[in-house]
């Protein structure tokens, strides 16, 4: 869609910041083809909400931070990845990364809907989704630049997770603190923003990186355990 309404040149600068989010998306991948096989050994065995719970509660921090992160050093990395021509693609990427990071927990979800052969559900909430950012970019994505296009994604995405994290506990009961939940992703979404309109990146970027870390200290402490664990093994 974006070769019909914006320009070559726009078409590469969007393209080099798609590439940003894979970092984000290599993680999560390793982390969810594990999860497939898990999820359907203990869909299958004894279907217990508290390992889906835990392991959702453990992996969403973990996404969250590793946005955080992410959009703190997007712009100097950007500087040293690409030419000079290609790098204010930086601008574009930050919407792109939190986005991923909703994909990545509608992928968890997706991996449950599996495990149960509610394969329909993921269907309908990737079309639905895939209608909001066909009709976002056909609206504004002519008038405003490719940003449009990097807003729809983060829009879509966010859309899959929501719809998926409502309809999971149809098939299991996962425990969400939503709150929690809710601040993460306020956070993130306000960083991707000050990082986008280069407001501050680094202080503001610093302050969120904190603010994430305190609200999520109890459960960061327990993944440095179950992993010191892992590794002592």
């Amino acid at each position: 869609m974006l070769e019909n309404f914006r320009s070559t040149s726009e078409l590469g600068l969007y393209s080099v910041a798609s590439k940003i989010p894979a970092f984000l998306s290599i993680l999560s991948s390793i982390f969810i083809q594990a999860w497939s096989i898990s999820s359907i050994k203990e869909f299958d065995y004894e279907n217990d909400n508290k390992f889906y719970s835990l392991v959702f509660k453990y992996y969403s921090i973990l996404m969250f931070m590793g946005t955080s992160f992410i959009l703190l050093i997007i712009k100097p990395f950007m500087s040293v990845y690409v030419g000079e021509s290609f790098f204010i693609a930086w601008r574009y990427a930050p919407f792109l990364v939190v986005g991923t990071s909703y994909y990545a927990m509608s992928s968890f979800f997706g991996s449950l809907y599996g495990a149960a052969k509610k394969n329909i559900s993921v269907a309908l909430s990737t079309f639905v989704a895939a209608i909001i950012n066909i009709t976002i970019n056909l609206v504004w994505l002519p008038g405003n630049g490719i940003i449009v296009a990097s807003i729809s994604t983060l829009v879509s995405y966010f859309v899959i997770a929501m719809w998926r994290m409502y309809g999971v506990n149809k098939i299991v009961s996962i425990e969400i603190n939503y709150i929690k939940f809710a601040t993460n992703s306020i956070l993130v979404i306000l960083q991707s923003i000050f990082v986008t309109l280069d407001i501050n990146i680094y202080f503001n970027s610093l302050v969120i990186l904190f603010i994430i870390f305190v609200v999520n200290f109890r459960d960061i402490l327990n993944i440095c355990k179950i992993l010191t664990k892992r590794l002592i093994k």
